[in-house]
């Protein structure tokens, strides 16, 4: 999980005292007469009398807190904040990491720009007029749903020519993982695997499209948009054979659409 910097900043900041026991320096609570005030004790021991009042001011520590000099320099005991990072995490993580929802049949697909291993960039606004079927995955799942790659396949071969020129058949790698030094062997394996599919795989090397859409991690993220960049289909993970079906019918309506 990618923590941004400032993030990282603001967390450390805040359990730092509890990390290591200690507390941040700042200006200790002072009376007119230089002393600190003792729990259970009021500022008239301290101040002099009010003109108006005769009396000082009406302020007590209560007794078993400790004097403000030793709380944690944030409002609250270290502890306190340890509690509140714990309760954060619990109810969902880091909420300033978290990416778009898994897009929903109906909403307009974001931009995205991938690579192919020969450095060929593709995006979505070159591709309209076209019904896209994307397949999104990280390299450890190529093959969860290859029943429904094989049976795409073939019925996209088995198509005329007219209908192929208005399919682009998409996929996309998650090479966010790859590092400078890697980068040319994950080219290379990308270039391979186009040559044995017989068409280009591209590369997410940022991993923005991921983030932008929504799609899950380490999975196999299917979709179907239709010649207006609307996503028609979406899911992820294990596809059923059951499902073969629908996918189709969906497939040729849209390609007849216009």
């Amino acid at each position: 999980m990618k923590i941004p910097p400032v993030a990282a900043l603001s967390l450390s900041l805040g359990l730092w005292p509890v990390w290591t026991g200690r507390r941040l320096r700042y200006p200790r609570v002072r009376c007119s007469l230089g002393r600190t005030p003792e729990p259970g004790k009021t500022m008239n021991s301290y101040l002099p009398p009010s003109p108006k009042s005769g009396g000082g001011a009406q302020f007590v520590l209560p007794r078993g807190d400790p004097p403000p000099s030793r709380l944690h320099p944030m409002g609250g005991a270290p502890w306190l904040w340890l509690r509140m990072w714990l309760v954060i995490l619990a109810l969902g993580g880091w909420p300033w990491s978290k990416a778009a929802a898994f897009p929903a049949v109906g909403q307009v697909a974001p931009p995205f720009a991938v690579y192919s291993g020969s450095d060929e960039k593709l995006t979505l606004d070159m591709l309209r007029g076209k019904v896209i079927v994307l397949f999104y995955e990280s390299r450890q799942v190529i093959r969860k749903n290859i029943e429904l790659k094989n049976e795409l396949k073939k019925l996209y071969q088995a198509q005329p020519d007219w209908i192929k020129d208005r399919i682009f058949r998409l996929v996309v790698i998650d090479c966010s993982e790859a590092s400078w030094a890697t980068r040319p062997l994950w080219k290379k394996r990308l270039r391979e695997h186009s040559k044995k599919e017989g068409f280009s795989i591209y590369g997410d090397w940022s991993g923005r499209m991921l983030t932008s859409y929504g799609l899950q991690r380490e999975e196999s993220n299917f979709l179907i948009l239709d010649k207006d960049g609307v996503i028609r289909y979406s899911t992820f993970g294990k596809i059923e054979r059951g499902q073969f079906e629908e996918i189709k019918k969906l497939l040729f309506s849209l390609v007849r659409e216009g």
